[in-house]
């Protein structure tokens, strides 16, 4: 008896093994691949910090605080973006900065990344960066990255890897002297190209100029007419507005075309949202666009 229960038992687990190495073999299906993942018994859950030395990412987003106590809106800090850039199957990473030089990554695999911006040809000079992305804005197939810069607009570079990023900013046409903050992309008009969307802040915030020259008129605060377009009186309240969102239409070869938000493409209606507005293109197949706050 004892005898039988010892086979049973080592059939059982040879039965798991197999069962478990079946598992673990990929599974080919059109256009990828899949396989289960074994459970691991451990009482620890959730993520792991890796440091530096482990990942060869040294990278910090640094800001002196004296040009922040000039320019406030640098406090906003920067994004990161992630895509595979060089086509190996592995994500790399890249991050903007605001003083520091931004930095791609190259993912070697087991977590181990290793810095080529200036191989590429992503070198960054004399701008603010905040937000990063990639897409890919020509068709090529290939993860083109845009940057949102200070003072600079919206940055366009064209991924001809294998021989790195080009700068095409005026070929793109997204180029200006905004404060661009963050960039959504999307095919916002149906035809099958990736359209951008900009929010833009502004480059300075005018509360850092330290006075600003304003009139009392029959009892009532007057903005001067230089700065009625930034500066608005509200319930007796000086508010500052924002420099105007964008929205760019792509023409499916990296250019790009600044449409109108007042041609009737977009109809306006108040939010349910404190301080902000609904926009809607006139078909319920498009997105949607959603603005909220107030800078």
């Amino acid at each position: 008896m004892m005898r039988l229960q010892l086979l049973l038992a080592l059939l059982a687990a040879a039965l798991c093994r197999c069962a478990c190495s079946g598992a673990e073999r990929w599974q080919e299906v059109d256009g990828g691949r899949w396989r289960s993942l074994t459970i691991q018994s451990s009482t620890t859950t959730g993520f792991t910090l890796l440091p530096g030395a482990a990942t060869g990412i040294r990278f910090t987003n640094s800001l002196e605080e004296a040009r922040a106590a000039t320019n406030r809106v640098l406090y906003n800090g920067s994004g990161v973006a992630v895509a595979d850039f060089d086509g190996d199957g592995l994500p790399d990473i890249f991050f903007a900065a605001l003083e520091a030089p931004c930095m791609l990554y190259q993912n070697q695999g087991n977590w181990r990344f290793r810095e080529v911006t200036a191989q590429v040809g992503l070198e960054i000079h004399g701008m603010t960066v905040r937000g990063a992305a990639f897409a890919d804005i020509n068709g090529d197939g290939r993860p083109d990255l845009l940057l949102t810069t200070v003072g600079h607009g919206t940055r366009c570079y064209l991924n001809a890897m294998p021989d790195g990023f080009v700068d095409v900013t005026p070929l793109a046409g997204t180029g200006s002297g905004y404060g661009s903050s963050t960039v959504a992309i999307a095919d916002i008009d149906g035809n099958g190209t990736l359209d951008l969307y900009i929010a833009n802040n502004r480059a300075e915030d005018i509360r850092d100029r330290g006075a600003i020259d304003l009139k009392l008129v029959g009892g009532q605060m007057i903005v001067p007419p230089a700065l009625q377009d930034r500066l608005v009186i509200m319930n007796g309240e000086l508010r500052e507005y924002g420099e105007p969102d964008q929205l760019f239409l792509g023409d499916g070869n990296g250019r790009f075309r600044l449409a109108s938000w007042t041609n009737g493409t977009f109809l306006t209606r108040p939010s349910t949202i404190s301080s902000g507005s609904h926009c809607s293109i006139e078909s319920s197949a498009q997105p949607d666009l959603e603005s909220s706050g107030q800078t």
